[in-house]
């Protein structure tokens, strides 16, 4: 029985097709890594331009050019829930590549 073109790569365990768990596991790790970036750097930004607003502009200049900084003079500026988001979406977003580095499902 010869494999179809669209499960190479795959498992090819199951008597009918393809097991799609093995690659649903890659899947969800790519959305996750895509909405976890947007959702950091759209927060990025905003962290950014509320710092700039608050305080000295150089601070906004400065945490958008200084990554870390940003949630850490955000929090100290008042700005609790935008830090807060910056910091699980960080934190998401490592755990996701992590997971992939360790090893695909696919292979």
């Amino acid at each position: 029985m010869a494999v179809p073109a669209f499960c190479d790569g795959w498992a090819w365990n199951a008597p009918h097709g393809c097991i799609f768990p093995v690659v649903a596991v890659d899947l969800a790790l790519i959305i996750t890594l895509v909405i976890s970036a947007g959702v950091l750097l759209s927060t990025h930004v905003s962290l950014s331009v509320g710092l700039a607003r608050l305080g000295p502009w150089h601070r906004g200049l400065i945490a958008f050019l200084v990554p870390p900084l940003a949630p850490f003079w955000g929090y100290h500026g008042k700005l609790h829930r935008r830090s807060l988001v910056w910091i699980v979406a960080v934190t998401i977003h490592i755990a996701c590549l992590t997971a992939a580095s360790i090893g695909g499902s696919g292979t």
